[in-house]
């Protein structure tokens, strides 16, 4: 399987450059490029320049999921409880979020009534499922509430930016 990687540009300011942006009437002294002489010389923070022109690959990581029989409030409990938590402990997951199907009956045409979404940064989206991978192999907590034969996992990359 070969996945297809996509990389979004982002940009941090410090917060000397919010709060100069931010306050009315500011000093002049403020808006100087010139590092006080004391400083001179010294590596405080990436530059501007240098911030723009790193980049961070996300990703969306979708688990379709079902309990199993007669469990469905021991599913909810440990997939909120215990196993999110556990995910984000992995080196390159940083959020995640479940839904369960709206309306009747209960499941969306994949026939799983469940989906957890998770936000992946990476530079190689493998690694960051190796991680996990190693950390479901490693003593991560898997409950036998949930229905692990037909859990559905697709990882996705962004084909453009983010639209609000």
């Amino acid at each position: 399987m070969s996945i297809v990687t996509s990389t979004t540009t982002f940009m941090s300011l410090s917060y000397a450059s919010y709060m100069m942006a931010s306050v009315p009437n500011r000093s002049p002294l403020l808006e100087s490029p010139r590092v006080p002489s004391e400083f001179d010389g010294a590596r405080l923070a990436p530059s501007i320049r240098e911030q723009e022109s790193r980049t961070v690959a996300k990703y969306i990581l979708l688990v379709h999921s079902n309990p199993t029989d007669g469990k469905e409030a021991d599913f909810n409990e440990w997939y909120d409880e215990v196993h999110l938590g556990e995910v984000l402990e992995v080196q390159g997951f940083k959020a995640a979020q479940r839904f369960k199907v709206a309306g009747e009956p209960g499941m969306d045409a994949t026939g799983h009534g469940y989906l957890a979404i998770y936000e992946v940064e990476a530079e190689q989206p493998q690694d960051a499922l190796d991680a996990l991978g190693k950390a479901v192999g490693g003593g991560m907590n898997l409950s036998d509430a949930i229905d692990l034969v037909n859990v559905s996992v697709a990882l996705y990359s962004p084909l453009g930016e983010r639209v609000s």
